[in-house]
């Protein structure tokens, strides 16, 4: 439930202090200074902010706390796997032609690449 802020709006009330009521959203009755039994006003304040701290902003951030996280078995498996794998070539992409394939193109008339794009060869 939200917690809010009052303060007697009688100018003759000695009491000058600001009371913090919970109450819900839904809640129409008044409150009631303890001195002088008027109505209270009720204040508009800023909310409360919870932060934390070390949240991290970015993915390489979030790569860095997740790796500082990780065990050890874990870092070995994946160390190992990178050594593995890092000489194999990947295959090229169909859009990633080579040398003589791009020599190939620039031959082509427009209606031969027109054809060389709709079939893929």
């Amino acid at each position: 439930m939200p917690i809010y802020e009052y303060r007697c709006e009688n100018p003759l009330c000695y009491s000058d202090e600001i009371c913090d009521v919970e109450h819900p959203i839904s809640y129409k009755d008044g409150v009631y200074c303890s001195e002088c039994d008027k109505d209270m006003e009720k204040l508009i304040s800023a909310p409360s902010m919870i932060v934390i701290q070390h949240d991290p902003k970015t993915l390489d951030q979030q790569a860095e706390r997740n790796t500082k996280k990780m065990g050890h078995y874990e870092k070995q498996m994946r160390e190992k796997h990178y050594q593995e794998h890092k000489h194999v070539r990947k295959p090229k992409k169909w859009y990633q032609a080579d040398a003589e394939t791009n020599s190939k193109i620039k031959k082509m008339t427009k209606k031969q690449k027109d054809k060389y794009i709709m079939e893929g060869r």
